[in-house]
C-alpha cells in the first residue's frame, strides 16, 4: 500500500514510474543485482561480459570518436558506481573524448591502460556491506 501510495505521488507529479517489484531476496534490473540476503549489490555476469568486450574490442582498435569513447565510458561509470573507487583509473580518456567529440582519431595508448585497467577490476564490481573494513 505505501509502494501505490509513493508511485501515485511521483506519477502526479509526471514522473514516469516503470514497472516495480517487491522483494526481500534477491532482484535484478538494469543489469545490477540487488541481494537483501546476503547484503550485496553487484553488476550482473552478463553486463560485466557485455562491458568487457566492448572495452576489449575498442582496445584492439587503432581508432575511434570521442563519442564512442563517451558511450562506452558511461556504461563503466554506471558498473563503477558499485564500487567507486574502481572508477580512479580513468583519467586521460576525459581529454580524449574532449579534444576529439565526433572526430576519429588514434586511441591514445594512455586510454587504452585505463580501458584495460578497468577491465580488470570488473570481477571486483560487488561490494558486500556486512564486511568490516573500517571501524
Amino acid at each position: 500500500r505505501r509502494l501505490d501510495g509513493l508511485i501515485r505521488v511521483l506519477e502526479s507529479h509526471g514522473l514516469i514510474v516503470h514497472e516495480t517489484e517487491v522483494s526481500s531476496g534477491s532482484i535484478e534490473t538494469l543489469g545490477v543485482e540487488l541481494d537483501c540476503q546476503q547484503l550485496v549489490t553487484r553488476v550482473t555476469r552478463k553486463r560485466r561480459s557485455r562491458l568487457r568486450g566492448a572495452l576489449r574490442a575498442l582496445c584492439r582498435r587503432r581508432t575511434t570518436t570521442g563519442e564512442v569513447l563517451q558511450i562506452v565510458i558511461g556504461h563503466c561509470t554506471f558498473c563503477g558506481l558499485v564500487r567507486r573507487p574502481s572508477l580512479s583509473v580513468f583519467s586521460s580518456r576525459y581529454a580524449f573524448i574532449a579534444k576529439h567529440g565526433q572526430d576519429r582519431a588514434v586511441l591514445w595508448d594512455a586510454c587504452k591502460r585505463e580501458l584495460r585497467a578497468f577491465c580488470g577490476l570488473l570481477p571486483l564490481l560487488s561490494p558486500y556491506y556486512s564486511l568490516k573494513l573500517w571501524s
